[in-house]
């Protein structure tokens, strides 16, 4: 065993020669089969690759990440770091990988996460911490004598990691940081990175429905079911650790009898739901396909039943409705079991779709049996956490338009979006929609769509006159029997501060009995607008007050003077002080009723 442990050792210090290069390409996929550009930083064989009974999706002998704290006495440590990310391109990165875990006895083995934004030169923040007596634990499961290998991928818990603090940086470098306890081996497998739409979360206390996410709830029937009976483990004396030699390990072993060694562990000690629960993500990809790396992408289907209760096999994921569900509460005290629920208020045909599930985009999806309740699916019973996706026949249930693309630039104050479909069809068009909160939606625009066609046809539209702030931009796209489906862009959109003072011309002008007047602001400011008629007799003031930096519209009405204003010649004026200098404009406009 010795000798394969230093081999695979050797050859995560043989691959990491190529650390220069930094990863731009997202997803970015990770597994034990190919450990590319990762070193390790370790005075001791601690960390090495290992053969897992099973993975995540249920693969025999598969490469993963191993820490051998089995072997290690307590306070032994060592790092596996990663290649250098270039996250320039990414404004929700998300990491997520797989672990699993269990103490020899009840020794406190601990994992970090650690990440760097110098290239590695310092590792400053803790983006995760768990120790087997942590709550929740970094165990999966129950101690156990013998040297852990994952024999199920019920063994293993799915974690997810919120980066969107560091979006946008490009020299980041993340390291797993094993202290070992003198335990048991701890696992890990399928590092993924990769953009996400939308994140949420729910504090997960006692058994009920959460929904932080507009689109999907889990019903948490428990929130972490015991360990049924007493939990036992067995092994050869001679596959054991050393307990002639280490009699503090012998104190924690119970029974010796003919050549095994038998511990045990009471009913009472894991009869209990986990008592603080766990953190419930929700992580959205919309307006795409969900990437696989697997094939098939969906595997065969002989005993699950669709919505409409018949056995089918789905040939299509749809997009707008891949979900990445974890759950941190599922450790050695038990896992949670759930039901998770789908709105599909927008599908006209349900009978044929399944609510699929996969261990992430390394595995095919999976058909569960799924009901429809209401205007959603549901599937029940659940215990692992994983991706969620809705699959379906294409024929029964097309998709209408394949969007190809949909970005966003920013010209002033100005917005436009462009947007390309590689097939419509029955496509009546696209309306526009914005929000400044991500929750509250207004329509904007709208353009009309290209019936059918299997052709690349090309869109876009102009919202003009944004004030300084975060938008979200949405378009809707209805077919002509009135069904319609979103598509999110996929960053948000910033107007800035101007870089200077300005005064815009009135529009319309001429104009009865109202004009807008827009102005720029380039730092906070006392900002003051007055109207002036010709004979230079102050008649309105638009603004008087202190202003933040940003664009504005002013809208000056001629009927709210008392009396009104007459038809005539008028004058504006502007004047701005804040930061050590002022600025002032006048412009004219004329009033014709």
């Amino acid at each position: 065993m010795k000798k394969v442990i230093t081999l695979f050792t050797l050859v995560l210090f043989v691959i990491s020669a190529d650390l220069k290069s930094q990863i731009t390409s997202y997803p970015y996929v990770q597994t034990g089969d190919n450990i590319s550009g990762w070193s390790v930083n370790q005075s001791v064989l601690l960390w090495y690759l290992g053969n897992s009974g099973k993975n995540p999706a249920n693969v025999s002998n598969d490469f993963a990440l191993v820490c051998n704290f089995y072997a290690h006495t307590s306070g032994v440590n060592g790092m596996v770091i990663s290649p250098v990310f270039d996250f320039s391109s990414l404004t929700k990165p998300m990491l997520n990988f797989y672990l699993a875990h269990k103490s020899h006895a009840a020794e406190n083995d601990s994992l970090y996460l650690l990440i760097s934004t110098d290239g590695g030169s310092t590792y400053s923040s803790i983006l995760y911490a768990r120790a087997f007596n942590s709550t929740p634990s970094l165990s999966t499961l129950p101690p156990q004598v013998q040297q852990f290998n994952p024999s199920s991928p019920n063994h293993w818990r799915h974690e997810t990691i919120d980066l969107t603090a560091y979006a946008g940086m490009n020299n980041v470098r993340i390291a797993f940081k094993g202290v070992s306890d003198y335990g048991n081996d701890l696992w890990v497998d399928n590092f993924i990175i990769a953009n996400a739409d939308q994140y949420c979360t729910n504090t997960v206390s006692s058994p009920g429905v959460y929904m932080c996410n507009a689109k999907t709830e889990v019903d948490m029937n428990t929130v972490g079911r015991p360990a049924p009976g007493n939990y036992e483990t067995e092994i050869n004396n001679e596959e054991s650790r050393d307990i002639k030699n280490n009699t503090s390990i012998a104190s924690l072993l119970p029974v010796y009898n003919g050549g095994k060694i038998r511990e045990k562990y009471s009913v009472n000690q894991y009869s209990l739901e986990n008592p603080s629960g766990g953190v419930l993500s929700v992580t959205e990809h919309s307006n795409q396909n969900p990437p696989s790396n697997s094939s098939p992408v969906i595997e065969i289907n002989t005993t699950a039943f669709n919505a409409g209760g018949t056995i089918t096999n789905p040939n299509v994921i749809y997009h707008d409705y891949w979900f990445t569900v974890t759950y941190t509460g599922n450790d050695r005290f038990g896992y949670a079991n759930y039901d998770i629920s789908i709105d599909v208020t927008y599908f006209t045909n349900r009978s044929s779709l399944y609510i699929v599930k996969r261990a992430d985009m390394t595995a095919p999806w999976v058909c569960l049996n799924t009901s429809e309740v209401g205007n959603n699916l549901v599937s029940s019973g659940l215990t692992t956490f994983s991706d969620f996706a809705l699959a379906g026949d294409s024929i029964l249930q097309p998709l209408p338009v394949e969007l190809a693309s949909f970005t966003a630039t920013i010209n002033h104050r100005n917005v436009t979006l462009n947007w390309a479909t590689s097939s419509e069809l029955n496509n009546s068009g696209f309306d526009i929609e914005r929000s400044n909160d991500g929750h509250s939606w207004v329509k904007v625009g709208n353009v009309t769509g290209n019936g059918t066609s299997s052709n690349m046809n090309y869109y876009s539209f102009t919202d003009r006159g944004l004030n300084s702030g975060l938008y979200n931009y949405r378009l809707k796209q209805t077919d002509f029997n009135g069904n319609f489906e979103y598509f999110n862009l996929s960053s948000d959109v910033n107007i800035g501060v101007p870089l200077k003072f300005d005064l815009a011309q009135n529009y319309p002008n001429p104009f009865n009995p109202s004009t807008q007047i827009n102005y720029d602001i380039p730092y906070d400011s006392k900002v003051t607008i007055k109207v002036f008629d010709i004979s230079g007799k102050e008649v309105m003031t638009l603004v008087n007050e202190y202003q933040t930096a940003g664009y504005y519209t002013i809208t000056l009405n001629a009927s709210s003077v008392t009396g009104g204003l007459s038809s005539g010649v008028y004058f504006y004026n502007i004047y701005a002080d804040g930061s050590g200098s002022n600025y002032r404009a006048t412009k004219k406009m004329i009033l014709i009723k």
